[in-house]
């Protein structure tokens, strides 16, 4: 019935709106009491029940996402007690005491109830300055919410834009430079001042007492950052799961710094040392195999395998060193090549071709590789020890070439040797050591072995010869 009087009244009577009032249906007297003010501005519990109204709107506001309308409540619940509370007075209270009854309170000196205007004044002081400290805390609460979720978009971003730049953690590291190091900076500064502006939200948070918000913050690693990384979060969930782009970039710059840098100065460095023992070969004509051993044990390829299955590099090395080895062997064999030792001829024969196809096996192999890819990755060892990919292809070519001219070479010789042996020369004569070319010769074997061969001369064959002889040293029959 009072609600249609109300709303069927020409003119409200605050008699009747005071009901409502302190029945608590706030919702309902809103409007009416609005409409009562406009009209009336003498009436102090008016006022002080509008900034009630307020102040419960306002506890009704999502704090993120109704932001601005819970700080509108705030105002004007300030406002109101503002309002109210200078005109609350002894004579007020006793005149209308009816629309102060949530203030009755038993006095415990006589045992009786009734409203005092010390209670009425407390409670909009305690009210007031609470709201105005929540009014304070609100808005820059929802600041460094703002700012943290913007920056953790950002950090996501600068994160984006290394990922779709580089294929692998291969390319990521191999092909970094000074950018990539500025850009791993960058990323770190943007999520870690994410981070402290999600703290400094938590913080004021704390102090608001219960809210529908108590974010939780756990960091996830980034294994794998061409899948990782990718997924965005949800900033209002209790349970708030964020990707550790930090501490990727950290560790990223870590090993940049660390690693991949002092090993490329090593790649250098080690180019360098194997050009010395080149020249030390060439100028001293010595070999240098036992540099080499000493030089292999200094090998880089542990350390570049832990980015690269197949470095480059190492192979580049490995044809180097190949040279290195098979132009020892010739100057280790020089001496003896010319010797009547025909064993000896062979076996040196049979190492300078063992390191002429390990030579060419090597280079065959590297000379098949997509340099001008693999130089993105070592751009700064192709730069600094051959200038171009071009100088680096044709000096794997030329080394290529040289293999196989060597290879042919030695084969021959070896082939040619290895006839030799098949014969024995007697004065001006030549002596086969098996039996399809004596039919037609003045001698011809009877008996081969490892050490002796005996031979019976076609034109006395009464007389058998007996040569001591090796199937690997040439004899001259006297």
């Amino acid at each position: 019935m009072l609600q249609v009087t109300l709303s069927m009244a020409q003119k409200v009577k605050y008699k009747d709106l005071i009901e409502l009032l302190n029945a608590k249906q706030y919702e309902m007297a809103e409007p009416f009491l609005k409409r009562y003010l406009k009209e009336n501005d003498d009436n102090a519990s008016a006022y002080l029940f509008m900034g009630i109204i307020y102040q419960e709107k306002s506890l009704q506001n999502d704090l993120l996402k109704q932001t601005e309308a819970l700080i509108l409540n705030l105002d004007s619940a300030i406002y109101f007690y503002e309002k109210a509370y200078p005109m609350i007075t002894e004579k007020e209270i006793k005149k209308n005491d009816e629309n102060y009854q949530m203030y009755t309170r038993r006095d415990l000196r006589t045992g009786e109830f009734g409203i005092k205007q010390s209670d009425v004044q407390l409670d909009l002081e305690t009210r007031t300055k609470a709201l105005k400290e929540k009014q304070a805390k609100v808005k820059p609460l929802k600041n460094h919410f703002l700012q943290s979720e913007r920056l953790y978009l950002r950090s996501m971003d600068f994160f984006k834009a290394i990922q779709e730049r580089f294929t692998n953690d291969k390319e990521l590291f191999l092909r970094s430079d000074d950018q990539l190091l500025v850009e791993f900076n960058n990323l770190t500064a943007v999520f870690d001042s994410s981070l402290v502006a999600l703290k400094s939200y938590k913080s004021i948070l704390q102090t608001l007492g219960k809210t529908n918000y108590n974010q939780e913050l756990t960091l996830l690693e980034i294994k794998d950052f061409k899948k990782d990384g990718l997924s965005v979060p949800d900033f209002l969930v209790n349970d708030l799961k964020l990707w550790d782009y930090s501490g990727w970039s950290k560790k990223s710059f870590d090993i940049i710094q660390k690693e991949i840098i002092p090993l490329r100065q090593n790649l250098i460095s080690y180019d360098i040392e194997i050009n010395k023992l080149g020249k030390m070969l060439k100028t001293d004509s010595v070999s240098v195999k036992s540099d080499l051993t000493k030089l292999i044990d200094k090998l880089l390829v542990t350390q570049l395998k832990k980015f690269d299955p197949d470095p480059l590099p190492a192979a580049v090395f490995n044809m180097k060193v190949a040279e290195l080895e098979y132009f020892s062997e010739l100057i280790v064999n020089k001496p003896i090549r010319d010797s009547a030792d025909v064993a000896l001829q062979m076996t040196c024969l049979e190492q300078e071709i063992k390191s002429a196809k390990k030579l060419d096996s090597i280079a065959s192999l590297l000379i098949k590789r997509d340099f001008d890819t693999e130089a993105l990755d070592y751009n700064h060892f192709v730069t600094n020890a051959y200038g171009t990919v071009a100088v680096l292809k044709a000096m794997v070519k030329t080394t290529k070439d040289f293999a196989h001219r060597e290879l042919t070479s030695k084969e021959k010789m070896w082939e040619h040797t290895m006839q030799s042996l098949k014969w024995v020369f007697a004065v001006k004569d030549s002596i086969p050591l098996y039996s399809e070319e004596s039919e037609t010769r003045p001698y011809k074997p009877l008996i081969s072995n490892d050490h002796y061969t005996n031979f019976i001369p076609s034109r006395h064959p009464e007389l058998p010869i007996l040569l001591q002889t090796s199937p690997w040293t040439h004899r001259t029959l006297s």
